[in-house]
């Protein structure tokens, strides 16, 4: 077997250089080099170049998988075989290295039914650059060496200093110096005037050269035809495939010569030739030498184009996935391949090339990698490279067109367009060429009829850095003027942001206020919390540089209020206090006043109620003999706000009353309307059920119709609360639910947290405590990373309560009790009536089925013993409690005083959840008193309700209540019957504690 010679490092470099198209000087400026060293390694001189060297060599080609593997293999002094089959990497392998091959899966079908036969004999891979139409040939002549096809490659570079015949000449240079002389001594037989074409074979002695001279015509007829005949010569099994990269490149004589190949096709006699070959379609117009030839030869059926686009989303994530993949699921490394997806457009080289980039500048920095920062914008040098390759090859003028475009964003109007065209005193027609120029090379899109987009971030980001700072500068006034021009009021409004963008960049600062300010109350309309707190904070840096103390006043109030509804409190106060500094100093009472109510209403979120009311009571009280303020609106409604919090609901009724009364003399009508429902909020927690309801229902349109999401959630939270209250758990459950969808509109944790809770609340009284558990668990998870202690502990407090009452139920006594435990602890640093009340409740009947009467005693009058404890209908549900409490304690008169305003407040109210308890207790109590036919009748009376409603865990208990009655009557056969209809309840429900104590009863019949 003859030896196969050997391509060294030298070989290696000059072809992949050529291949590439680059000069020695254009490498060495693209790798850092000199162009001396270049030269060296091509000649020889230099054969064992230093690690970094061969980096950046490797870099500046663009080298990938088996390619960057044989190279660097080259320069350690291990030269690989130049045999074309034993270089090449199996598909698997070229899978498992960076450079791996994702997607193109409809291409690559394509591409081996053309390998077998099927179709052309040519086939084009068509596209922009960088779009992977080399990638996907070198697969292609991969897959082809392992069907057994002799593999002929080569690629061409730019016209300047490319030899004749280029790239078929090299792909044949290449296969004949990888030939032992027997070898080429018979791949030469009858193609000895292929010495024509490779001179260096007469130096072999297999060749003569010829010593006769033809015209022109002949000799290229008969070295055309010995290019044939080595063809055919070597061919492998299944044929012989020319894979030839960048013919957009190729001269006249080479495609002659590729041309007159593919025509040998029509011949039935020989081995199979195929060629396949890529072109860059944006640099290849229809007066372009390869467009005629191609155009020839499809009308014959001779060759066929299969276009590339850009990678799909899933192709290109992918790959990006497959090149980042020392992170895998972390939060960074998805939002990195975000961007990159974002900013690259599913170009596979652009794709790469910011990969790589990401990870080298991490590795400078000694950072962990992939973490994001403001370095992943800047735009890889090879990729910036490339883009202003394909800039520089459009027409004059055209380059600075598109930088002036760019500065506008990924998308451009056409009027825009022209009012930069005539900026830069371009006639509209060259402007039109240039513009088309710019869509054929694939940098601009068309974007339906009246719009333009660059095809991908990268390229707008090039092309705008590229025009330099002060036309940057211009070109966005020139912009700001053309659009405030041509749009019309309403839609000004609608691009208020890219408005005061342009008029920022500008330096017209003054214009850029006006809709700065705009913006941010567009953003803020719509809950972009994070663009509206993006844009008040530049408003209110703008207006502190130009020493506007009120205006940045108000843009702070404005950013506190932003700053509250994304839960970050302590920041937001910090910001409103600023601005209510400044109006005290300005003397401005009422901008004062609307500030500290805006502090106000971060405490009754925080669970601060105590420290807001005081400070907004001394606010108040500057108002007493004053004219009616809109400061005095916002100070009253957030008073009664925070009274709410602090359940003084008879002072949020008389704050709220008092808000609409002089809202109402300002003819504001916004604040009538939420003064209004909070009102109505105070009516139905005062046990107004009804009248509250009806309020609120009232409120609820107007609120949505202006669009009032913040205060339209609260009452929808509010009407759940006091439907599930009334035993309407039908009404309950559609309000939780718009709770629910409405949590993910406010993008706030505890507003999530809240929506959740009440779904849990729902699933429990109705009976599905699997889907119970699911939602208090949901509740818990949006609460639990809030990072205020004061307030996570408020916002988990009632998921835990949740958690609480349900696994106590299901007889995880001791889980249940820390659950409640945790929330008592985080109600006692927040907002205690309206959290306390239901914890003690919960663990004051824990005591009470515990046998411990005192200590639910202790729990419950603390908060009952007082008429302003009583007040409300969430101190309701406290007084059947006490009134069991009283009852297991002894105290029967108590017990029986205490139940009887228990059932009239319930029934009052027409709080029916309350009055289930409330009639079970009142059996227990006649029981004792041996009052047997008052006990049946508030038990029967007890499990219509439940049943009703329905509530099936409260049936199940008066069921057993009434058990107990029968026995104690004597009637065992309807005490057994009273029992199981409880138990199957219970256990149905994978309820345990009063499922136990039945079984223990039933055992004792």
């Amino acid at each position: 077997m003859a030896i196969a010679r050997t391509l060294t490092l030298a070989d290696q470099l000059r072809r992949l250089r050529r291949a590439a198209g680059l000069s020695q000087e254009e490498l060495a400026e693209r790798a850092g080099l000199s162009r001396t060293g270049i030269s060296e390694l091509e000649r020889g001189l230099k054969r064992a170049p230093h690690k970094d060297t061969v980096t950046r060599l490797a870099n500046a080609l663009q080298l990938d998988g088996a390619e960057r593997i044989a190279f660097e293999v080259a320069a350690r002094g291990r030269s690989r075989p130049a045999d074309v089959r034993a270089a090449s990497a199996s598909p698997a392998a070229l899978r498992s290295v960076a450079g791996q091959f994702v997607g193109r899966e409809r291409e690559l079908a394509r591409l081996i039914r053309f390998l077998a036969g099927d179709g052309t004999p040519l086939m084009l891979l068509s596209g922009e650059p960088g779009i992977g139409k080399s990638r996907l040939l070198r697969e292609a002549a991969a897959r082809a060496r392992d069907a057994g096809w002799t593999v002929l490659e080569a690629g061409c570079q730019r016209r300047s200093g490319q030899p004749p015949y280029a790239p078929l000449l090299e792909a044949l240079a290449q296969h004949v110096a990888s030939r032992a002389p027997a070898q080429l001594r018979a791949d030469l037989d009858g193609a000895s005037w292929l010495v024509r074409l490779l001179p260096e074979l007469a130096d072999t002695t297999i060749v003569p050269a010829p010593q006769w001279v033809l015209p022109p015509e002949h000799d290229r007829r008969l070295m055309f035809g010995a290019v044939a005949r080595y063809l055919a010569n070597v061919a492998g099994p299944a044929g012989t495939l020319l894979a030839l990269d960048d013919l957009q490149w190729a001269g006249i004589d080479a495609l002659d010569l590729l041309g007159f190949l593919v025509s040998l096709s029509r011949s039935p006699s020989g081995p199979p030739l195929v060629l396949l070959g890529t072109y860059r379609s944006t640099e290849v117009g229809t007066d372009h030498p390869l467009s005629h030839l191609l155009a020839d030869l499809a009308r014959d059926g001779l060759a066929d184009d299969v276009s590339l686009g850009p990678l799909a989303p899933e192709e290109a994530r992918s790959l990006l996935e497959g090149l980042l993949n020392g992170e895998d699921g972390t939060d960074r490394r998805t939002a990195l391949i975000d961007r990159l997806l974002e900013r690259a457009g599913g170009v596979p080289f652009y794709l790469v090339s910011c990969a790589r980039a990401a990870q080298a500048r991490d590795e400078r920095a000694g950072q962990p990698k992939l973490e994001s920062g403001a370095d992943e914008e800047a735009v890889p040098w090879d990729a910036a490279q490339s883009i202003r390759q394909r800039l520089a090859l459009l027409p004059a003028g055209a380059e600075a067109l598109l930088g002036s475009a760019a500065v506008v964003g990924r998308q451009v109007g056409r009027p825009i367009l022209e009012a930069l065209a005539a900026w830069l005193n371009l006639e509209p027609r060259s402007a039109a060429t240039m513009l088309a120029a710019a869509q054929h090379a694939r940098l601009l899109l068309e974007d339906g009829d009246a719009a333009y987009r660059f095809a991908h971030d990268l390229i707008r980001e090039v092309a705008a850095a590229d025009l330099g700072a002060w036309r940057r500068r211009t070109a966005h006034g020139v912009i700001a003027e053309a659009m405030e021009a041509q749009l019309t009021e309403p839609e000004r409004d609608v691009r208020a942001a890219e408005l005061a963008l342009q008029f920022v960049q500008s330096g017209a600062i003054e214009r850029a206020l006006p809709y700065l300010e705009r913006a941010g109350e567009l953003a803020q309309a719509r809950y972009a919390n994070a663009d509206a707190e993006h844009i008040y904070r530049e408003l209110l840096q703008h207006y502190e540089h130009l020493g506007r103390a009120l205006d940045a006043a108000r843009a702070g109030e404005r950013l506190g209020q932003v700053l509250t509804t994304m839960a970050h409190f302590d920041e937001a106060v910090a910001v409103l206090k600023v601005s209510a500094l400044t109006y005290q100093r300005f003397n401005n009472v009422d901008g004062y006043a609307q500030v500290m109510a805006a502090i106000g209403r971060v405490c009754a979120t925080n669970g601060a109620a105590d420290q807001g009311i005081e400070e907004l009571e001394l606010v108040r009280r500057a108002f007493d003999n004053d004219q009616p303020t809109r400061g005095e609106v916002a100070v009253y409604t957030v008073l009664a706000l925070l009274y709410w919090t602090s359940a003084r609901y008879s002072k949020q009724a008389a704050a709220a009353a008092r808000a609409a009364s002089v809202a109402r003399t300002l003819g504001d009508n916004d604040e009538v309307i939420w003064a209004n429902a909070l009102h109505g909020m105070a009516l139905s927690l005062l046990g107004r059920l009804e009248d509250g309801v009806a309020l609120l229902e009232g409120v609820l349109p107007q609120l949505e119709q202006k669009g009032d999401i913040d205060h339209f959630g609260l009452i929808v939270n509010q009407l759940a609360e006091a439907y599930a209250c009334q035993g309407k758990f039908d009404l309950s459950l559609r309000y939780s639910v718009r709770v629910r969808e409405l949590s993910e509109v406010f993008g706030n944790p505890l507003a999530k947290s809240y929506a959740c809770y009440w779904l849990g609340l729902h699933a429990l009284y109705t009976g599905d405590w699997r889907k119970s558990r699911a939602a208090f668990d949901e509740s818990y998870s949006f609460a639990a990373p809030i990072e205020m202690a004061e307030l996570r502990g408020v916002a988990a407090g009632y998921p835990l309560l949740g958690l609480g009452q349900l696994v106590s139920a299901q007889g995880e006594h001791e889980l249940g009790g820390r659950y409640l435990e945790e929330a008592l602890a985080g109600a006692r640093r927040g907002i205690p009536p309206r959290l306390l009340r239901p914890v003690q409740g919960c663990l004051a009947e824990a005591d009470l089925f515990a046998g411990q009467p005192v200590a639910a005693l202790s729990r419950l009058d603390s908060l009952v013993e007082t008429q302003a404890g009583r007040e409300g209908i969430d101190a309701t549900p406290l007084l059947p409690l006490l009134a069991w409490a009283h009852l297991e304690a002894g105290n029967l008169q108590r017990a029986e005083e205490v139940t009887a305003e228990a059932l009239s407040r319930c029934r009052s109210e027409r709080h029916q959840v309350a009055l289930l308890d409330a009639l079970r207790v009142r059996a227990l109590l006649a029981i004792r008193l041996e009052r047997w036919d008052q006990a049946a009748a508030a038990l029967d009376e007890a499990i219509s309700l439940a049943r009703t409603m329905p509530y099936p865990y409260a049936e199940a208990k008066a069921l057993y209540v009434y058990g107990e009655l029968e026995v104690t009557r004597g009637d065992s056969a309807a005490a057994r019957e009273r029992y199981e209809q409880a138990q199957a309840i219970c256990q149905r429900l994978g309820e345990v504690p009063y499922r136990q104590r039945i079984e223990q009863s039933l055992a004792g019949l």
